[in-house]
């Protein structure tokens, strides 16, 4: 699924997306933008349209955000994503995370996911 643009007020569109990976079968949903975006809505804004636009898949979406970074988890949560797992990540990574999805995940999935860091 192509990034869904959200163009702030003559900037240029926050890359947005889902992505699809074979292992696991989920969607991650993610954005990235740059501090000068950060703290007016465009976040939750991409977020919520590419939740949207990814619901209708028989593939759950999903999220994973740093537990460090509260605004990432409060946009995960605004959109209506519920919070699954929170810990640490991979021992490469040794961050602490936090996934979300839409919908419940089986056991398997989830561990797979948490695998991904």
């Amino acid at each position: 699924m192509p990034s869904t643009p959200i163009r702030p007020p003559g900037g240029t569109c926050p890359p947005a997306g889902t992505t699809r990976s074979n292992s696991p079968s989920a969607r991650n949903l993610g954005y990235r933008l740059t501090p000068a975006s950060w703290g007016v809505g465009f976040a939750s804004e991409a977020a919520a349209a590419v939740l949207a636009a990814a619901t209708p898949s028989a593939f759950p979406v999903t999220a994973r955000a740093l537990a460090a970074n509260p605004a990432s988890v409060r946009v995960l949560d605004r959109i209506g994503l519920t919070r699954l797992w929170s810990g640490s990540g991979p021992a490469s990574t040794a961050l602490d995370r936090v996934v979300f999805a839409d919908r419940p995940l089986a056991p398997d999935l989830l561990a797979a996911i948490i695998r991904l860091g």
